[in-house]
């Protein structure tokens, strides 16, 4: 039996998981993690994406991503075969890294809606329910989400995101309430 075709249309917001073959890790090492952050960036480049929200797990990883274009599907074509490509060829693998089809849940993203806003808050505490981060340590230190992204001081540079210091919505509700999980649009820039 065929899969079903995935639902793509331009504005497009989803989603998107995808867990390591027999649960495996997909990233051993922080360079793994450096990998897919520069290739996400580049595929964002290629298609137009903007990323909603993003946290990279040990086993798998969870994207909110809107695609202006409707091109989703090509776009984690050339985004996860380039990271099997290299993650095997830097680990000495060979063969398939990731377990069956990547998930993409459409987002009901319209303004003002609280449901993105939830996907994105689910997306970042994915390491406090893996029990990734202990009783004292801050979702805002998690250094492989986008969480941080919203606090400057812990923003690699390669990362912008609306509400820092110096952009247009900085001076907006940002500066006042500081950014909460899911008000970001983090976009990826090459460092």
């Amino acid at each position: 039996m065929a899969r079903p075709l995935r639902i793509e249309y331009p504005g497009a917001i989803y989603h998107v998981l995808s867990r390591g073959d027999r649960r495996e890790a997909i990233f051993r090492t922080e360079a793994d993690r450096k990998l897919f952050l520069n290739l996400l960036d580049q595929t964002c480049r290629r298609t137009g994406w903007q990323i909603h929200a993003y946290c990279l797990m040990d086993n798998h990883f969870h994207l909110v991503v809107e695609t202006p274009r409707g091109n989703l599907s090509t776009g984690m074509q050339w985004f996860l075969g380039s990271y099997t490509q290299r993650f095997n060829r830097r680990h000495r693998l060979w063969g398939h890294l990731f377990g069956g089809r990547y998930k993409a849940l459409l987002v009901d993203g319209r303004p003002g809606g609280a449901y993105l806003r939830r996907v994105c808050d689910y997306v970042h505490l994915n390491p406090v329910r893996a029990g990734m981060l202990g009783n004292k340590e801050k979702v805002h230190r998690f250094r492989w989400s986008s969480y941080p992204r919203c606090s400057p001081p812990l923003a690699p540079p390669n990362i912008t995101t609306p509400c820092r210091p110096g952009s247009k919505a900085a001076e907006g509700p940002y500066t006042k309430r500081g950014c909460r999980a899911g008000d970001c649009r983090v976009q990826l820039v090459p460092s």
